[in-house]
């Protein structure tokens, strides 16, 4: 069995063994973690969304073999590779069964300046292969002699994004953090959980003991409206915010408040409204405004959901969750807010 201890791992938490394969699964949220939050949280925030796998390898040809062991609900995973800042394949992962790629440096590359390939912050040497979805892992990384090492500091972005939130956020490489940290020049970090981001304080404790970041932020509202009052809504965003202010007061911290979607914000149609989010969700919304102005920090700022995404043709059929672009225009949008928030 490969230790894999000449490979970076990156938001990835945790290695813990694939079931049915020799091979490790990269887990965002670490088991110790996972088993602190309510049930519906921990196979989610244990997927592999926007974890990658990094090395450097003088090999002309190297063959790396992926696995996973469940995609999302609408079929097969996804692995895209990079070669630094610039995506180089696309490959499907069907749930178990093995997938052996074959990488060689793109000829066109080596035409390029390298000091061009580098302007949005990874090096061209580094080898990036990054899952959008599922539960996923390595099982075996041939270089056929050549030395394959972890990159150095200076092959990588000098700051991180971390995001947390809902399924909007828990999106992949298409998602509107991602979009954000590439225009940005960001490496990234995706917590994001999928229909039950709870705002836990397992959670906030797990972000504030890490000091991988630089910029976090924080999608809350969507998941939990339903779920609990106002009130306790305040007291969990209370407790989110004092835990990462306490440990991290030099780090820009930005809430981010529910996404166009109900009756109240001018979408649905009340009398008409029939799906589950149609309850009042601006006394939440004003629970993030109020939380932020009560600290008076100056790194934690606050943003409208709506000034995020701007125009509600960003969502699918759905009335809710965004597609391609969607969150193209949203990563746009935040962006441009947090080069003016944090200064970058």
């Amino acid at each position: 069995m490969q230790t894999f201890d000449n490979i970076e791992f990156h938001n990835a938490a945790g290695l813990e063994d694939m079931p049915g394969f020799n091979g490790k699964i990269l887990c965002r949220v670490p088991e110790s973690v996972r088993n602190k939050l309510q049930y519906k949280t921990r196979p989610v925030v244990k997927e592999s969304v926007v974890s990658e796998i990094r090395f450097v390898s003088d090999a002309p040809t190297l063959k790396i073999t992926l696995a996973c062991i469940k995609g999302e609900e609408w079929g097969d995973a996804e692995a895209r590779i990079f070669r630094g800042n610039f995506e180089y394949q696309s490959h499907a992962l069907k749930p178990g069964q093995l997938k052996t790629i074959t990488l060689s440096r793109p000829p066109m590359m080596d035409q390029v300046r390298p000091e061009i390939l580098r302007q949005k912050g990874f090096s061209p040497d580094v080898w990036r292969i990054i899952f959008s979805n599922g539960c996923c892992g390595i099982c075996d990384i041939e270089s056929f002699g050549y030395e394959v090492r972890r990159p150095r500091a200076d092959e990588k972005p000098a700051k991180t994004l971390l995001a947390h939130g809902s399924s909007i956020t828990h999106s992949g490489l298409d998602g509107y953090p991602f979009v954000a940290a590439r225009r940005l020049g960001l490496d990234f970090i995706n917590l994001g959980s999928s229909g039950t981001c709870q705002v836990e304080a397992p959670m906030a404790d797990f972000i504030a003991e890490r000091n991988d970041w630089d910029i976090a932020t924080l999608e809350f509202g969507i998941n939990i409206v339903n779920f609990v009052t106002p009130d306790d809504f305040r007291q969990r965003v209370e407790y989110f915010v004092s835990t990462l202010v306490k440990t991290h007061p030099d780090k820009h911290i930005v809430l981010i408040s529910t996404f166009p979607f109900n009756e109240r914000q001018g979408i649905v149609i009340p009398e008409k409204a029939t799906g589950t989010y149609t309850v009042d969700d601006l006394a939440y919304c004003q629970i993030m405004r109020d939380v932020q102005k009560s600290f008076g920090h100056k790194n934690l700022h606050f943003i409208e959901g709506s000034d995020i995404m701007d125009e509600f043709n960003c969502v699918s059929a759905d009335m809710l969750h965004p597609r391609n672009y969607g969150h193209a225009v949203m990563g746009l949008n935040l962006a441009a807010r947090l080069k003016d928030l944090a200064g970058l």
